[in-house]
């Protein structure tokens, strides 16, 4: 089983996640000492605009 959280930042939903019984969890996004990625940027900055 796979999961694919969406979740933005390490946390608590995101070790419930983690601790869910399934074979992969997707890593939360925004992770510690990583440039986000541009995609997710521009996101956030588009919708910041509006």
């Amino acid at each position: 089983m796979v999961v694919a959280s969406y979740l933005l930042a390490p946390g608590y939903f995101a070790s419930l996640a983690a601790g869910c019984g399934a074979d992969v969890v997707a890593r939360p996004l925004l992770v510690p000492d990583e440039e986000p990625l541009a995609d997710l940027v521009n996101l956030v900055l588009d919708r910041f605009d509006r």
